[in-house]
């Protein structure tokens, strides 16, 4: 082989490499941060972006879909010097991804800044004269802060508790939303009954593939997420909840959703079933604190109805609850009259 031939081969090699390291897709809903030379050079939207090898770099990949923060239970003090204890919830969303990934630690900002807003309004109360935080909304607005207290009560159902730590593993897990390959060298892809593909093409939403089979074009294609459209049913772990008369009832629900929109369960929400799980529980909170426990007990069918309109908010995430149903309301040994009342047989 002639000296001319492999210089020619090794340049095509490196003209090959530099082409294949210069391209970069960017799925929907995030954007990667570019730097050139240790600075900020531009920001990459969704789709097939071109990137200079050697000289760029990823700063990392900010991820645009709304998120729920969950901090731990923290300690208050109201006007009348009392002790209560708030476990604090955020819904957010990246709106500038170049302001935040130069902004610092986005986690502890955020909860610094509720603390001290959340400790100005509680200051404000004075719980020995009976004052309490209002509800910011009875349909899910309090995201912001929840009423939160120890569990009470003996062990429960133990096979309540075992569909609890099921549902815990498949929230875990992403129920019903499972993800696809980066990219695809598949030229056909089979989508069995009941589920639903997400296609991206070069990163940017393509297609929804459902029941059937279907032709893909290699490495360009990629199926993003795989969706479970059939119906779930899902055991909320018991949830203490303080009542208007001051009793800590531990409350557990049942809730029936099935996902309608594969393209807003993928895009929308990074993990729907937890965002279901956090609206619920902040819901229940709400209503709950507004009634005394055996108006609570009494009323079962007319808070389940209201837990059910109050989820109609996840459509926006592509997700239609069906059915949330209340299904057991317990109070403690010590609570007056020992109220106490278990729904079991779900119509």
């Amino acid at each position: 082989m002639r000296p001319s031939s492999v210089v020619f081969a090794v340049i095509a090699v490196l003209a090959v490499v530099i082409l294949i390291r210069s391209a970069r897709v960017v799925p929907v809903q995030r954007n990667d941060i570019v730097e050139r030379f240790g600075k900020y050079h531009r920001t990459l939207a969704p789709g097939l972006q071109v990137v200079w090898p050697f000289l760029d770099r990823i700063r990392g990949s900010v991820d645009l879909r709304e998120q729920i923060v969950t901090m731990a239970p923290k300690p208050f003090t109201t006007s009348g010097g009392d002790p209560v204890t708030l476990s604090l919830n955020a819904y957010v969303k990246v709106v500038d991804a170049t302001r935040f990934a130069y902004a610092g630690p986005f986690l502890p900002a955020l909860e610094d800044k509720l603390t001290a807003t959340v400790q100005t309004i509680v200051g404000g109360y004075d719980t020995g004269r009976g004052a309490q935080p209002p509800d910011a909304d009875r349909h899910g607005g309090d995201r912001d802060a929840r009423r939160s207290a120890p569990a009470v009560g003996g062990q429960g159902d133990p096979d309540r508790n075992q569909r609890c730590e099921t549902a815990a593993a498949q929230r875990r897990q992403g129920l019903g939303l499972q993800k696809g390959g980066v990219r695809t060298v598949a030229l056909v892809v089979k989508v069995a009954p009941g589920r639903a593909f997400v296609v991206e093409r070069l990163g940017r939403y393509h297609r929804t593939l459902g029941t059937g089979t279907h032709l893909l074009i290699p490495v360009l294609d990629a199926v993003r997420t795989k969706v479970d459209l059939s119906e779930h049913s899902v055991d909320l772990s018991p949830q203490p909840v303080i009542t208007a008369d001051n009793i800590v009832t531990t409350v557990a629900t049942a809730i029936t959703f099935r996902v309608v929109d594969p393209v807003k369960a993928t895009y929308e929400i990074a993990n729907f079933l937890l965002a279901i799980e956090q609206l619920a529980i902040t819901v229940l909170r709400n209503l709950m604190g507004s009634m005394t426990a055996q108006q609570a007990i009494d009323g079962r069918a007319a808070l389940s109805g209201e837990l059910l309109t109050a989820l109609a908010e996840t459509e926006r995430w592509g997700v239609q609850v069906s059915r949330a149903e209340v299904t057991s309301i317990t109070t403690p040994a010590s609570a007056p009259d020992r109220y106490e009342w278990v729904y079991t047989d779900l119509p």
